[in-house]
């Protein structure tokens, strides 16, 4: 099975899409994205390895973690990856192994603009994308 979230709902009670063209979310500025961290609330389940990857443009980024049962936590401070605007982003979730044990989910990602004093604030639709 595999879902797609868009990047804000780390913390959010959704239980993704099948179809990651509605899990998009547009980077209104350019940045650099780095560190990320996962928290399961319940381990993946016997035998089962969690897999999240952060997306850009349908491709992966090659920031990525894998939970393994019985982890509950994991974190990818290496891989970093840039952005410009209009870029689409989405986090990328996929289960190997055993029986998956429902789970909520939390993320972060730290952000550097690349204009000095941009900020950014994200955001999801259930309504149709329009860059």
């Amino acid at each position: 099975t595999v879902r797609y979230f868009p990047l804000d709902a780390g913390a959010g009670g959704t239980n993704g899409e099948t179809t990651e063209s509605l899990a998009w979310e547009i980077a209104p500025t350019p940045g650099n994205w780095r560190n990320l961290r996962i928290r399961l609330k319940v381990a993946p389940g016997a035998g089962t390895t969690r897999t999240f990857k952060v997306r850009k443009n349908g491709v992966d980024t090659g920031v990525a973690v894998n939970i393994v049962h019985p982890a509950t936590y994991g974190e990818d401070l290496v891989n970093d990856f840039d952005v410009v605007a209009g870029d689409r982003l989405d986090m990328y979730l996929g289960f190997a192994g055993g029986a998956p044990v429902f789970s909520h989910i939390a993320w972060g990602l730290d952000w550097t603009p690349a204009i000095p004093g941009e900020y950014i604030h994200m955001g999801t639709s259930t309504g149709a994308l329009d860059t």
